[in-house]
């Protein structure tokens, strides 16, 4: 497992996720299962 830092894990937009983000607990679900991120949440619409 490849270790980053807070800086780029908190700047970029989940490759994976399509659409419009209303709920923070299927980003959340979905970063961490498809893109083995630490989590993920909604921003401005976007996950």
């Amino acid at each position: 497992m490849r270790r980053v830092n807070a800086e780029e894990s908190c700047e970029r937009y989940s490759g994976t996720w399509r659409g419009w983000c209303f709920n923070s607990d299927h980003c959340n679900t979905q970063c961490k299962s498809q893109e083995e991120a630490l989590g993920g949440a909604c921003q401005a619409l976007a996950c």
